[in-house]
């Protein structure tokens, strides 16, 4: 790509179409988007509604659609606006995430 904002003082470089020209980021390209796929299924079993195991994430219509009736997941990202209130919701939302993934955590480290 050809957006990269800077991290510390490592030394970056930005590839157009790398994964065209370099198979090392051809082979990071799939295993992402693998992982991103097999992430969007688990999360789908969570949040059906969305039918993230269909549409992997990308803004369908009957995405937008659950969005609009039952509000953001905590999975969703605030920065990606997808319909007008969609922020409205995330208050009320992001308030039962936290309190969820805070209980889960709380299992995990054994608070």
């Amino acid at each position: 790509g050809n957006r990269f904002k800077p991290y510390h003082d490592i030394p970056s470089t930005c590839i157009v179409k790398g994964d065209a020209t370099y198979r090392s980021i051809a082979a990071a390209s799939i295993l992402a988007k693998t992982h991103r796929d097999e992430f969007m299924d688990r999360i789908a079993a969570e949040y059906p509604q969305y039918a993230w195991d269909k549409n992997k994430g990308y803004p369908t219509k009957a995405h937008r659609q659950a969005i609009e009736q039952t509000g953001p997941s905590p999975y969703h990202r605030m920065s990606f606006r997808l319909i007008d209130r969609q922020l409205e919701r995330a208050a009320i939302t992001s308030i039962s995430g936290f309190a969820k993934l805070y209980t889960e955590a709380s299992k995990v480290l054994k608070v």
